[in-house]
């Protein structure tokens, strides 16, 4: 977060990543090819709340994606589910 502020309600931050990860399979076969992503945007923690809430605002883009999928996620809420 930053020293940002708007009217006193929230606090304005910004994160940008790369991810790469692989999935166990059940199978026992071992490990799933890798998938990466990258991915920017805002975060705004609520300051008038007691549970610290942060709205959470992200463009997302999978950089080995399938034909089916999009070429872009943008997602708000307060979990980041990729």
């Amino acid at each position: 977060m930053t020293e940002q502020r708007w009217w006193d309600i929230v606090r304005l931050g910004d994160n940008a990543f790369v991810d790469v990860g692989s999935v166990r399979q059940f199978d026992g076969l071992g490990w799933s090819k890798p998938y990466t992503n990258t991915s920017i945007g805002l975060r705004l923690g609520n300051l008038r709340s007691s549970m610290d809430r942060v709205i959470l605002i992200s463009l997302t883009a999978p950089l080995d994606r399938k034909p089916y999928q999009s070429r872009f996620q943008f997602t708000i809420g307060n979990i980041a589910r990729y």
